[in-house]
């Protein structure tokens, strides 16, 4: 059985709730018998909530689920959210959420803020190209979910301690691809170049990014460095050994083809059951630009062959399930690209070299291997 328990939650700061309810329950079921998994996730369908997901025996799995509604009623009576939720204005939102994830409608009737529901689980598994890549998704949720608690548990800071250690989780992910971690760093950029090419005024994000980092650059430097050169606490060593410990089951299902190399087919044929705008999105006409760096990045694109292909498929789809847990700490996507590009900047002053230059030194290699 694979179902699901709905906590609808207008607050836009969730911390408490996660550190406090949602992220020790799931613990607590994954420790029950006849639970064989249990992870949480956030989403915005039908109001802005947190869901936990139980898998197991059908008994099993609907006593976790009862006994989880009455501690979530419980929380929610002593701790309500109080937030405020135009339902005209979110339902706008979410069809554009809708188009940008390739998540289908309807997605109303929107549900009262702190309602407790329980009911089927989403299932995901056309995003993500195979049943196995889904169960993939869920055992990397599962398994981080004691980081998660650590570290909301360890965060007393400011918002900007919170950003920097998220910065050396990245930097200790982008540790565990085999040529390195600055190579591995590259995708971070990626993910910001892209980011700052579609939105609207993205070179305006950026200098306000570049002046939000000045201050706090030397500081965001040393924590870089510091990974980079081994130091871990309690908090970063409980991440680094998932990411170490999920590398070789990822890589597994790589070799088996079950991890899509290329996910654009798998995107466009999703695309065609949610809206025309998302067909668009992700037709990839000849109207389609790319950033600078991405029209630079495509010149590698050399043969029919890809080169290290199972293993960047590992790594660029383990890089997307942390991106896609971070809302369980409480990480906007803002934050997010702002995390990207802190640590693009420190990888690039710490190692003297920027993208471009690592592009040059890319096709020297190439070329000497024999593939360009």
């Amino acid at each position: 059985m694979n179902a699901a328990l709905y906590i609808t939650h207008y607050a836009t700061e969730k911390r408490p709730l996660l550190r406090d309810l949602v992220l020790p329950l799931v613990l607590e079921l994954q420790a029950r018998a006849g639970i064989t998994l249990a992870y949480a996730e956030r989403h915005w369908k039908f109001g802005p909530h947190v869901r936990v997901i139980v898998q197991g025996e059908d008994s099993a799995v609907q006593a976790a689920l009862e006994h989880a509604r009455g501690q979530a009623e419980a929380y929610l009576r002593q701790h309500p959210s109080t937030g405020d939720l135009d339902e005209a204005a979110y339902l706008t939102r979410s069809e554009k959420l809708g188009t940008l994830e390739l998540e289908a409608g309807p997605y109303g009737p929107i549900r009262p803020d702190n309602s407790v529901l329980v009911g089927e689980a989403p299932d995901r598994r056309d995003v993500l190209g195979s049943p196995e890549a889904e169960a993939f998704r869920a055992q990397y949720f599962a398994a981080l979910t004691p980081a998660l608690l650590r570290t909301l548990q360890a965060d007393a800071g400011t918002t900007t301690d919170r950003l920097i250690r998220l910065a050396r989780i990245f930097v200790l992910y982008a540790g565990t691809y085999p040529f390195g971690v600055y190579p591995g760093h590259i995708s971070y950029r990626s993910h910001l170049e892209e980011f700052l090419y579609r939105q609207g005024g993205g070179e305006r994000l950026r200098a306000a990014f570049a002046q939000k980092y000045a201050p706090i650059r030397d500081e965001v430097l040393r924590a870089v460095d510091g990974v980079t050169g081994g130091a871990r606490d309690e908090v970063l060593t409980l991440w680094e050994t998932q990411f170490r410990r999920l590398w070789p089951v990822g890589r597994q299902l790589a070799d088996a083809g079950l991890l899509a190399p290329d996910p654009t087919a798998t995107m466009q044929r999703v695309a065609q059951g949610v809206n025309p705008e998302a067909q668009a999105r992700w037709a990839f006409g000849p109207e389609h630009g790319f950033s600078e760096f991405h029209q630079e990045l495509r010149k590698f694109n050399v043969s029919d062959t890809w080169y290290h292909v199972e293993m960047f498929s590992t790594y660029r789809t383990l890089m997307n399930f942390m991106y896609s847990v971070l809302p369980l700490m409480d990480i906007s996507p803002t934050e997010r690209y702002f995390v990207n590009y802190m640590v693009s900047e420190a990888m690039q002053d710490l190692h003297g070299q920027d993208w471009r230059g690592f592009f040059d030194q890319w096709w020297v290699q190439l070329r000497e291997e024999g593939v360009a």
